[in-house]
């Protein structure tokens, strides 16, 4: 709390009330970075509000029968330097009184009290309502039954049962490096719909361990577990549980360890299941605990995890910074800057304590906002691929909430606010000045109008390398990725029958060549035959020597040499007519993009100003272009494999084993020649992204396009 003024014209308004702290609160002394805070814990409703000590100084002398101005004068008189002025203490009790912490000495102001609490659960409702895909539903009072069993779980806190943790987890570690390629080969079938039953089961266990993780250690250290529930998260049933009164624990360390109690467990889960995935045949068994590690796994990176999100990650990164409703704050304090500053309201107290707590709340408020609004587009994309019908209810449900209600907002507090009575007119002009500027910046003022597409680099004149006989890869002569000219030797192969063929056609010929003497001076009449049996004998020599011969490849054009499997193909059989690498002429390459229709149409209708291209790992240097043209037809054989979702790339392809390099929508090819330039390692096979810029749009009507084409390609509206 801030150093508000010493006296207050609204002073009046309050100084004659009899009010003091609700029998429920209780104080418990905190420090949040290194300053000393008072937590009030409504233990009636498990609501937490803190203070700092000279507005505990205040509270803390609060009795019901005397007034708000006979407690504030007792306070001055103790302590004329800690104590708060007229304009905090009405701060002070305003917050309080929303919190529902004050008891009143009149009646009817005790029957506000719940009229208050009647609102506040009302509100909680509507929020809840408001935040349907992550809907909680409280069932049951657990916290008798944690007490009961908590002592058969002690061993789990000792150094003891960290050990059986980190034992197991370095265990199954162990074994999950050795199967990783049976793992992920298993992901592929993890959303077949007869897999969809173990998924949702697996999820159930994991989620029940995760919040009895969260409410055992809550437990353990004094504090009290009320609320155990369902929680729709994307209509999907799952457990919660209610951990908030470990935010009055002093330490901490405990209040962070509650918040990571769940992750720990679920890590704990996991590594059985591996064990247990790993050791048991295909079957029920197998396929529940491939669930379970799969659940365990992807909830914990994606969800628990994440800090923008409020999960374990959130809580534990609230913890660590001493920021509690860090969320929470983080708008408030975006509010406060725009009251501040924007609406020239004075005398308000920020949400933040100091300028670098400022900062990093405000860009949290932002980085959260934003990975949410992605978050939650994506998730109402994904059920209207599915359900068309409730994924359009949701859109509309959403843009009420980020479109509608915004401004609503602020026209409302503009209007009404009791904080603007004096330059209510000055924020109005302020505000429509503002949102004028950034219709104006989005509406008006054009933009860089560009896309990217994925591409890949080839050469205009390349040699496919390719074995002319049977053998073993027996030496690499020529590393891959040195310059080579026509006839050096790349690799060499190694073929035993040659040699023995070899063998046995020179001792043919040796006795061919006695035969042929002795028929000279013997018999000429048999000259005929051998003669005839020799001209044979030299075709199949010529022949053996051109095969034995073709064991050394080499390069039949000057370029350089890449083999990519080079490492892995040597000392095993080849086939004739293997490829094992290629010759590139790297003074002609090509960019060759995938363009889809609609982006190849704006080629077509506009002028394209810019053309740049970008590889992969090598994002900061921009490769010249020596000119484009555009493929008007058709296609969808990819130039590349790596541009496929199976060679890790963007676009989507067929999922039929003998077309999975043909991608599921049409599109046009651009070529762009690449200018030789020596300072950039440009390769054959390479794959990057060609920016081509269009002219200039303002944003609005960019974001109208592609949010038109959206809605065409996927639900053809």
């Amino acid at each position: 709390m801030s150093q508000g003024k010493t006296f207050s014209e609204s002073w009046h308004r309050i100084a004659n009330v009899k009010a003091c702290l609700s029998p429920a609160v209780k104080i418990q002394k905190q420090v949040y970075q290194q300053e000393i805070w008072y937590v009030l814990n409504d233990t009636f409703n498990n609501q937490f509000f803190r203070i700092k000590p000279n507005a505990y100084h205040f509270v803390a002398h609060m009795e019901i029968g005397s007034t708000i101005e006979e407690t504030w004068e007792k306070v001055i008189a103790l302590n004329p330097e800690a104590s708060p002025g007229q304009e905090d203490v009405m701060q002070l009790l305003t917050q309080l009184h929303v919190s529902n912490m004050l008891y009143y000495d009149s009646k009817s102001d005790n029957n506000s009290f719940f009229n208050r609490y009647k609102k506040r659960k009302t509100k909680e409702l509507n929020a809840q309502l408001l935040s349907f895909m992550f809907l909680k539903i409280p069932l049951v009072d657990p916290d008798v039954f944690l007490k009961k069993t908590l002592p058969y779980l002690k061993f789990l806190f000792s150094y003891g049962g960290f050990a059986v943790w980190i034992t197991l987890i370095l265990l199954a570690s162990k074994v999950a490096i050795e199967n990783v390629d049976k793992l992920f080969d298993q992901t592929n079938a993890i959303l077949a719909p007869s897999n969809l039953v173990l998924l949702y089961i697996g999820m159930v266990i994991i989620k029940t361990l995760h919040e009895l993780g969260h409410s055992y250690v809550c437990r353990y250290y004094g504090g009290a577990v009320h609320t155990l529930g369902v929680m729709l998260i994307i209509f999907v049933p799952l457990p919660y549980m209610d951990a908030t009164s470990s935010w009055s624990f002093r330490s901490r360390r405990q209040r962070i360890f509650v918040a990571a109690a769940g992750m720990v467990v679920e890590l704990f889960i996991a590594a059985i299941a591996v064990l247990v995935w790993a050791n048991t045949a295909p079957g029920t068994i197998n396929s529940l605990a491939y669930n379970m590690i799969f659940v365990a796994s992807v909830s914990t990176v994606l969800f628990n995890a994440n800090p923008l999100l409020r999960f374990d990650g959130y809580f534990m990164l609230s913890h660590l910074l001493d920021i509690p409703n860090l969320y929470t704050k983080a708008q408030q304090e975006i509010f406060h800057v725009g009251k501040k500053y924007l609406l020239k309201i004075k005398n308000i107290t920020a949400p933040s304590v100091n300028r670098t707590e400022s900062f990093w709340m405000i860009f949290y408020a932002i980085i959260s906002t934003i990975y949410r609004v992605i978050l939650f587009t994506s998730i109402v994309l994904f059920v209207a691929n599915e359900y068309l019908i409730i994924g359009i209810l949701m859109a509309i449900f959403m843009s009420f909430l980020w479109l509608i209600k915004p401004p609503y907002s602020l026209v409302k507090f503009l209007l009404t606010s009791p904080t603007l009575e004096r330059n209510r007119m000055q924020a109005i002009i302020h505000s429509v000045l503002l949102l004028g500027l950034i219709v104006s910046l989005l509406a008006f003022i054009p933009v860089s109008d560009s896309f990217r597409s994925p591409g890949v680099v080839e050469s205009a004149d390349y040699l496919n390398v390719t074995t002319e006989v049977d053998g073993y890869i027996d030496r690499v002569i020529t590393s891959s990725g040195q310059m080579v000219r026509k006839g050096d030797p790349l690799m060499t192969l190694k073929n035993r029958n040659f040699d023995q063929e070899k063998r046995v056609l020179e001792a043919q010929w040796d006795e061919i060549l006695n035969q042929e003497s002795k028929s000279r001076f013997q018999n000429i009449s048999d000259m005929n035959p051998i003669l005839e049996r020799k001209k044979s004998l030299v075709n199949k020599m010529t022949q053996i020597d051109k095969r034995i011969e073709s064991l050394v490849i080499k390069a039949k054009q000057d370029g350089r040499w890449v083999s990519p499997q080079i490492n892995e193909i040597r000392d095993t059989w080849v086939r004739r007519g293997t490829s094992i690498g290629f010759v590139i002429d790297e003074d002609n390459l090509l960019f060759t993009a995938v363009i889809s229709q609609e982006d190849a149409s704006r080629i077509f209708m506009t002028e394209t100003s810019d053309v740049e291209v970008k590889l992969n790992g090598q994002s900061t240097k921009t490769l010249q272009i020596d000119g484009f043209e555009m493929i008007p037809h058709d296609q969808k054989m990819l130039p590349s494999p790596a541009l496929g979702w199976h060679g890790g790339g963007d676009i989507a392809v067929s999922q039929q084993p003998d077309k999975q390099n043909e991608s599921q929508d049409p599109f046009f090819r651009i070529i762009a020649k690449l200018k030789n330039d020596e300072d950039n390692l440009v390769l054959h096979g390479q794959s990057g992204l060609v920016r081509i810029q269009i002219g200039s749009t303002p944003l609005l009507w960019q974001w109208e396009r592609k949010l038109r084409q959206l809605l065409q390609n996927r639900f053809q509206l």
